[in-house]
């Protein structure tokens, strides 16, 4: 045969195979390859709602921005609305509803608040008990900051808004963070980070040599250097200084500094800032995270008289304040890129510590809060005009932190005076004034949408004028041992019990055996340790005036009451009366002390002080009057009303029907 012939039989077999082959597996489907299972769905966290519905249509459904300002009172907000203070929210509240009050969670703290905020669960369910608390899986001594690790139990309401296939985006919310897969919003712009403590730099100058592109002195150029130190120490940045004389007077008169890293000036203000006298300017101190710190020329002294003495002695000295080195934190990485870019690294909040410690003053610390929260409002503002989410969370913290230094109104409070207390008013109001303008940007980059504003504040604040040691207390009720001085590390092999406070509130923990690390009070030993605490506690007395100090002495059979029955809550729970301020500072000698601020929270949410405002103004909302007092919890499930799906059964609050007509 030809080769012609056996390819057409190779064709014939060839095809007669392909047929068999198919009418095999016609005959026989059981045989045919199995496709591999599909992925698991993952199941909803606890008390999640199942998605058993379609979201609404897009055309149908508002945007719901809800803003948070943290610490404002309810009382002062009135005020401030009536007084054109508050001109943005007085347009809200105008067209939309106010609440009477709103009540916030026990303890009114930030973190706590904030968590039942954004899923309707009080702390028993969200287990954010505290801003700080103790858990049992850490060492006795070791506490939780809930900031640092804002971990929620119960799923928040921006995820469940995921779930039913809608966009979330959160700057700065407590609780939307990148490191919690199952709290992180579609877009998440999270508190930042700061790795190092702010310092006063007190710097001595030579003759400056080998610097480029230095602007023209009229004095000779002299040099310093800043270290910027770490952790132990260790050496973060070098940066190099050069001073300045830009007066043509004739005189020794050096009035300006510049920073740079390496001694080569850049055009950028942020590589190469210039520093004058009572002026304050950001500079970038890490390229690679994009880390900064805020500087601020405090003082300047020239310390020589002619041009011929400056090479033999020290010619200039001068004192720089550095802030604290932070830098962002969002998800996804191509947004931490955009914040990056845009608007650089993350600004530090008011320094307490500096205050303090006298390197800044009043005006420098509200200089701070002010600095930070238009940052902060601005990177709000782009990130929702860029993404346009369906449920929109924002934070803003000028109130609080003025409220705790500024809030000098009680006579008792230590330094009042009639002049100091009216200029710390003003800051006060300035404060309310500044979140109201950062209010008006977030309004502004909204506008045009059919959107919900729901803006309310955390928790109010109160004036204190005592701190009160609690771990002074159970040390000489015979609770509690120290290895020191100079520092006071707990002898957890020794100590019974330990207070963390918060604030107006302190949880105080039995070093019990079988739960704590290492555990040295025996199971049947237990209650009669806490009788101890209690005890102590009762007998505590204001030295002065004879008066009461604690309002509340709950022990933990007892927590449930304040729906605070949670694993990490304490033993006991105490909570101060009004103008006084728990403080766990180990090593104390005196349980009392004056105050050295002067507002704070963490007291009974039902104490006038302590009552937070709420307005929900926008599509569908209806337009003016008062509703009566609302709860902190019955926020998220009328969120999940807004935007068309059921809250998490987790949820505690109710929705607020009294805000449709």
């Amino acid at each position: 045969m030809g080769i012609k012939t056996w390819i057409k039989i190779a064709l014939v077999v060839v095809t007669l195979a392909a047929i068999f082959y198919l009418a095999w597996f016609v005959i026989h489907p059981s045989r045919q390859p199995t496709p591999p299972p599909p992925a698991p769905t993952p199941s909803p966290p606890e008390g999640a709602a199942r998605l058993t519905q379609t979201p609404p249509e897009e055309a149908a459904r508002p945007h719901v921005i809800m803003v948070s300002i943290d610490g404002a009172r309810d009382d002062y907000v009135d005020r401030f609305i009536a007084d054109g203070t508050m001109p943005n929210l007085a347009k809200l509240a105008h067209k939309g509803v106010m609440a009477e009050y709103l009540r916030s969670i026990n303890p009114s703290l930030t973190a706590a608040a904030h968590a039942s905020i954004g899923t309707g669960a009080y702390p028993h369910r969200t287990n954010v008990v505290s801003n700080k608390f103790h858990r049992s899986q850490d060492n006795f001594y070791w506490y939780t900051s809930a900031f640092e690790v804002p971990e929620i139990s119960v799923e928040p309401i921006w995820r469940t808004a995921m779930r039913y296939g809608l966009k979330t985006a959160a700057a700065f919310w407590f609780g939307a963070h990148p490191d919690f897969a199952d709290q992180v919003a579609d877009y998440t712009v999270s508190y930042g980070r700061c790795d190092v403590y702010s310092a006063m730099h007190v710097l001595t100058f030579t003759l400056a040599s080998e610097w480029q592109n230095a602007p023209p002195s009229f004095s000779p150029y002299l040099e310093s250097t800043l270290d910027i130190l770490g952790k132990g120490d260790a050496r973060v940045a070098r940066l190099y200084v050069l001073a300045l004389d830009t007066t043509d007077d004739g005189e020794l008169n050096y009035d300006t500094l510049i920073l740079d890293d390496n001694r080569r000036v850049e055009e950028s203000p942020l590589k190469s800032p210039a520093l004058r006298l009572d002026e304050w300017a950001p500079m970038e101190i890490s390229s690679h995270l994009h880390s900064g710190a805020y500087f601020k020329l405090q003082a300047i002294t020239v310390t020589v008289e002619s041009v011929d003495e400056i090479s033999a002695t020290v010619p200039l000295e001068a004192a720089v304040f550095r802030s604290r080195v932070c830098f962002n934190y969002a998800s996804p990485p191509e947004l931490l890129r955009e914040i990056n870019e845009r608007f650089g690294f993350f600004r530090p909040s008011p320094d307490y510590y500096a205050l303090v410690q006298g390197w800044i003053d009043e005006e420098d610390y509200f200089h701070m809060g002010e600095e930070q929260s238009r940052w902060m409002a601005e990177v709000a503002a782009y990130v929702y005009q860029k993404y346009h989410p369906d449920l929109f969370l924002t934070w803003q913290g000028p109130v609080d932190e003025a409220g705790h230094q500024f809030l000098l109104v009680d006579k008792r409070q230590p330094g009042f005076a009639r002049e100091k207390a009216r200029h710390y008013a003003e800051l006060y109001r300035r404060a309310y004034q500044l979140a109201d303008e950062n209010l008006g940007r977030i309004l502004e980059a909204a506008e045009g949408d059919k959107a919900v504003f729901l803006v309310f504040s955390d928790h109010g604040m109160a004036p204190i004028h005592t701190k009160v040691y609690v771990n002074t207390i159970l040390q000489e009720a015979g609770l509690l041992e120290f290895k020191g001085p100079p520092k006071y590390y707990v002898n957890v092999e020794k100590s019974k019990a330990l207070a963390f406070a918060s604030g107006g509130s302190a949880y105080i923990y039995v070093n019990l055996k079988g739960r704590e690390r290492p555990g040295i009070v025996p199971k049947e030993e237990y209650e009669d340790v806490v009788d101890a605490i209690v005890k102590a506690l009762e007998a505590v007395r204001d030295p002065e005036t004879g008066g009461q100090v604690f309002c509340r002495i709950l022990r933990r059979n007892q927590l449930g009451q304040l729906k605070l029955d949670s694993p990490y809550s304490g033993d006991v729970f105490v909570q101060a009366c009004p103008g006084y301020v728990l403080t766990d500072w180990r090593g104390s000698e005196a349980v009392f002390e004056p105050a050295n601020y002067y507002g704070q929270h963490g007291y009974d949410p039902n104490l006038p002080e302590l009552h937070a405002f709420f307005v929900a103004s926008g599509e569908g909302i209806k337009e003016g009057g008062t509703i009566g007092p609302v709860d902190l919890v019955d926020i998220a499930p009328t969120v999940a009303k807004l935007l068309g799906f059921p809250p998490p059964k987790t949820a505690e609050g109710r929705v607020l029907e009294e805000l449709w007509p």
